[in-house]
């Protein structure tokens, strides 16, 4: 194939930081702040994970690559703050006599 794609004069028409994005994990963050709110033009800023397409999972015990991000239970790492330690932060707990 390659030999085809080179007697052809193939030119890629992605530009080269392209073409590294493709060749990243496609799984997304799936925290709240990277969707679009409802009625709203504002672009969300997502988040992907940087590791190499068809990755083996990192461990949840690992810290992350470059000390940046989260590893997710899937395995995948995002460069964003990790959405289950924010929401856990926020969480207030009541108790109840009875």
């Amino acid at each position: 194939m390659t030999i085809l794609i080179e007697q052809k004069n193939f030119i890629d028409p992605y530009t080269a930081q392209e073409q590294e994005i493709f060749k990243k994990c496609y799984h997304e963050c799936p925290d709240e702040l990277h969707l679009s709110t409802k009625g709203s033009n504002i672009i969300p800023n997502r988040s992907f994970c940087e590791l190499p397409l068809f990755h083996a999972p990192l461990k949840l015990s690992d810290a992350p690559p470059n000390g940046i991000g989260y590893i997710s239970p899937g395995g995948h790492h995002f460069k964003c703050d990790d959405p289950a330690k924010r929401e856990n932060e926020d969480c207030i707990l009541h108790k109840t006599n009875k």
